[in-house]
């Protein structure tokens, strides 16, 4: 089945001052949206039991949420759900996803939500190469099995306390790589575990840039995770974008301040 529609500026957008669902989609499959716009939705894309969808050049701005997910409770739906390209602005929620076999959301920018991607139980979730500007929280929520691979993140965090990536439940199989860093707004970390949050093996943060100078902190939460698991590698480009720290992670403490940070 495909869904087309006009550029975002056209009059096939979806526009609906009513706070319905734009699409809601019940056990289907091999779904294709092309140049599809919607806005002023409560749920733009309300998936349940849904497969296979691509989202090509999709645009979504002033809608709570695209949620997708299996409706039952048991967090098996939205499977091979591939967003290319597009917009996601404006929202509270970007992007919601319960579970993710198979997702990925590629070349998309993320702008203006409290949450540019809210996990709530991923699997297999990939995103590559997104623009994320002005959001609360980049990336947020439980972060298993999920790679954030060649994205840039700048200007996030916009209140105090706020963090690019913030893990509000649990953390592990996760890898960040080749991604670029601005500085965060009010000097919080990049990425953040929560106190309450459970900490597994096998994350890897490597060969990312650090935009305008700096280091790329992390929260207290990581640092013993980092310093007791050998099986982490952290390989982080320096300011200058030639050094790169391989190897063993050094561990920086501000004498001062009492931050930790990877240097």
């Amino acid at each position: 089945m495909l869904f087309r529609s006009g550029n975002k500026n056209t009059k096939y957008d979806l526009e609906n001052s009513q706070h319905q669902s734009a699409f809601k989609l019940n056990d289907c499959a091999r779904l294709i949206f092309k140049n599809v716009c919607v806005k002023g939705y409560d749920v733009a894309f309300d998936m349940y039991n849904t497969y296979l969808a691509d989202f090509y050049s999709c645009f979504v701005s002033y809608c709570n949420v695209c949620y997708m997910n299996d409706g039952k409770g048991g967090g098996h739906g939205g499977h091979a759900v591939r967003w290319f390209g597009g917009e996601l602005c404006s929202s509270v929620y970007g992007f919601v996803q319960k579970s993710g076999n198979g997702v990925l959301i590629d070349g998309a920018t993320i702008e203006n939500c409290c949450y540019g991607i809210d996990f709530i139980a991923p699997v297999s979730f990939t995103v590559d190469a997104c623009y994320f500007e002005g959001n609360n929280y980049d990336i947020a929520g439980n972060i298993l099995h999920v790679s954030v691979e060649n994205c840039f993140f700048s200007e996030s965090g916009k209140e105090k306390g706020d963090a690019y990536i913030y893990v509000s439940s649990s953390i592990g199989f996760a890898n960040f790589q080749g991604n670029k860093f601005g500085n965060s707004v009010f000097g919080t970390p990049h990425i953040m575990v929560a106190d309450t949050a459970k900490v597994y093996s096998n994350i890897a943060i490597g060969q990312n840039y650090i935009v305008n100078g700096g280091r790329i902190p992390v929260s207290d939460r990581l640092l013993p995770f980092i310093r007791e698991n050998g099986v982490n590698t952290f390989q982080t480009y320096l300011p200058d974008g030639k050094k790169m720290l391989m190897g063993q992670t050094v561990v920086y403490k501000n004498p001062k301040s009492g931050k930790y940070y990877i240097v």
